[in-house]
């Protein structure tokens, strides 16, 4: 990607954009390899099972971008995406990963103004940067409880990274 007449704004839209397809990536690797049993499983009663976090981040990502920046209409019932249903992982995988295509889209096709517009999200008074900001960090927040859940549950690697011939590790996804 060139930097040349790109702005600080449009960069940011461009990265958090961009960091949406390697945490799906990371998503689908570790729940190739998590066996389908084991999807509504916690490590404890305190602790959210992978089919709750999935719901939880399909919802999230579409109110707080999909939706308040994107201006799609979205009734979210949050209370609801922390109950164990027991939806396949195929049928969340769909979910989450159609939810993360339209994210993408809203973000590519925002204008780098809204970065400073003020909005209601959630009860929150918040500007649409902070509204991505949010959005990605929380994203990235409990796919890292997934990945170390599927980990927890398989004992394996996710090998997100492999080591380069110039001995340093190289993205894998």
């Amino acid at each position: 990607m060139t930097t040349e007449k790109c702005s600080g704004r449009k960069l940011f839209l461009i990265r958090s954009a961009e960091l949406l397809r390697q945490y799906r990536s990371w998503l689908k690797r570790v729940l190739d390899l998590l066996p389908e049993d084991r999807l509504w499983w916690g490590p404890s009663e305190n602790v959210n099972s992978i089919g709750v976090l999935l719901k939880h981040l399909r919802g999230n990502l579409r109110q707080w971008v999909v939706s308040a920046l994107g201006n799609v209409p979205f009734h979210r019932e949050r209370e609801k995406e922390f109950l164990n249903t027991e939806e396949s992982l195929e049928d969340l995988w769909n979910a989450i990963d159609e939810t993360i295509s339209e994210a993408i889209k809203t973000l590519e096709s925002l204008d780098e103004n809204i970065l400073c517009e003020h909005l209601q999200v959630q009860g929150f008074e918040v500007t649409g940067l902070e509204a991505i900001y949010h959005a990605i960090e929380h994203f990235a927040y409990h796919t890292g409880q997934i990945v170390f859940i599927t980990k927890m549950i398989t004992g394996g690697d996710t090998q997100f990274y492999v080591l380069g011939e110039d001995g340093h590790p190289k993205p894998n996804w």
